[in-house]
């Protein structure tokens, strides 16, 4: 019984391995369950509802694991404006990418998700598409939600694809 309890508490706190590995979700869920949140289409309602969210919560501190406006990483600040918006995301940024349908980026819309490897070994990092090559994000340490761009040498060695969710 204690070997249970020590697990039940050890578990979580490994699970925190940054941005795109946090997981937060309450129950397993599949693919179909997440596609089936939104309309299957991409309406401008929807993208803009979700880009004002996005923007309101702009100089919102950066926080490691944070799903509130008291701070959020990558994917709790994308799952934290999509819940807003009516639409339940998985917690990590690999899982968003996985439950996502592929976007070309020649057909990006607002409220699309972009997909970055920060690390060159998985999808590690999450923002929302705002239009005109700019995206919202929670960055990194330090830093608050912000503005990016796709244009910024950085950001387009990183991205490696796009989603839609709704």
């Amino acid at each position: 019984m204690e070997i249970r309890l020590i697990i039940a508490l050890i578990l979580p706190v490994l699970s925190l391995s940054g941005c795109g590995d946090f997981q937060h979700v309450p129950q397993a869920r599949s693919a179909a369950y997440y596609s089936a949140t939104g309309s299957g289409t991409n309406t401008s309602a929807t993208g803009q509802q979700i880009l004002t969210i996005a923007r309101s919560l702009l100089g919102t501190p950066y926080k490691y694991g944070g799903t509130t406006p008291a701070g959020f990483d990558c994917s709790g600040f994308t799952s934290y404006v999509f819940q807003n918006a009516g639409i339940i995301l998985p917690r990590s940024a690999a899982a968003q990418h996985q439950i996502s349908r592929p976007v070309n980026a020649s057909a990006l819309s607002v409220g699309d998700l972009l997909f970055f490897r920060i690390d060159k070994k998985k999808i590690s990092h999450v923002a929302i598409y705002a239009g005109d090559n700019k995206f919202i994000h929670a960055p990194s340490s330090g830093k608050k939600v912000s503005f990016g761009s796709l244009d910024n040498p950085y950001w387009q060695a990183h991205w490696i694809g796009n989603g839609r969710v709704f």
